[in-house]
């Protein structure tokens, strides 16, 4: 089975490497020599700033289970949960932020994960809610064929996301009948019996505060990447890259690739062709998309490396 996670992963580099065989590189890399540093910079600034609106999501969550965290140690569980995030498919590593607020607060396991995973899925909702959106927005532009589908799918993922959260008792039964065919451990149960303890605390208000917390984190993200396009002399409005963003960050949970890598320029090129900005652009937006994620990594790593050495 790991063999054949392996060899799913390198289709992502495949796709990539097809992309750069199909593109003029002599174009991208001028592209990439001609960046305004102006722009580039704002980016940047921007890119550290938006992690704060993450965490303030993230924290309000952890007070919902009574538990009061420093924001130094929040911030820092969040920034290495970026780091591993970023270096493994989907971004499956965040969910290393439950070690490590376990490890420094009195919070379970199971109400740690569920922090952790409602977090993901508040921001999974946010995305999808912009990519329907957005397809709707193309389809009646008549600037892309056959997405009726993509926003049938995509609207039935959502429904069953929100059925999850507020169908408490409903999904306790399901997944405690798979826990109780699948393991008789008694860890086990108990790590559920504190994952459903936490989910209790899920009220409207807070689920409506934490859904605009992750809007305007996704707002924060889209402003890194409006920079970037700025700086490639892109022209391509905020509006239609607040569309468009979203359905690409959604493509990169497809575990197919590493970084993201081939998914994220095959995306971009899809999409910017609906405005005339040429494949070179496209890739050259995509690599500085993937520049900024392993500078905004850098952090994360470092705290890594300080507390295991």
């Amino acid at each position: 089975m790991a063999n054949k996670n392996q060899y799913i992963r390198v289709i992502g580099i495949i796709l990539f490497f097809y992309i750069l065989s199909r593109i003029d590189l002599q174009e991208l890399f001028l592209s990439l020599k001609n960046i305004n540093a102006g722009y580039f910079t704002l980016a940047i600034i921007v890119l550290f700033i938006s992690p704060f609106f993450g965490i303030l999501k993230w924290r309000i969550l952890i007070e919902s289970q009574n538990t009061k965290v420093p924001f130094g140690l929040l911030a820092s569980s969040y920034l290495k949960g970026i780091f591993w995030g970023t270096v493994t498919p989907a971004r499956a590593g965040e969910f290393f932020r439950v070690k490590y607020l376990t490890s420094a607060t009195d919070i379970s396991n199971g109400k740690a994960f569920y922090t952790v995973l409602l977090d993901r899925l508040i921001y999974v909702i946010v995305l999808t809610i912009v990519s329907v959106v957005g397809i709707i927005y193309f389809l009646l532009l008549n600037k892309m064929e056959n997405g009726f589908p993509i926003v049938v799918f995509l609207l039935f993922f959502l429904f069953f996301i929100i059925y999850f959260l507020i169908k408490k008792e409903t999904t306790q039964k399901i997944l405690n009948y798979i826990i109780v065919r699948s393991s008789s451990g008694k860890k086990t149960n108990y790590f559920f019996e504190e994952f459903f303890e936490g989910m209790k605390q899920l009220t409207l208000v807070l689920f409506l505060k934490i859904i605009a917390c992750g809007f305007i984190y996704y707002l924060s993200s889209v402003l890194v990447c409006w920079f970037l396009a700025l700086s490639l002399n892109i022209h391509i409005t905020f509006f239609h890259l607040f569309l468009i963003v979203a359905t690409n960050l959604l493509l990169l949970a497809i575990p197919i690739t590493i970084l993201g890598i081939g998914v994220r320029e095959a995306g971009y090129i899809f999409f910017f062709g609906f405005f005339g900005i040429k494949s070179s652009l496209a890739v050259a937006f995509s690599e500085l998309n993937l520049i900024a994620s392993i500078i905004l990594a850098v952090p994360g790593a470092i705290l890594f490396l300080k507390n295991k050495y």
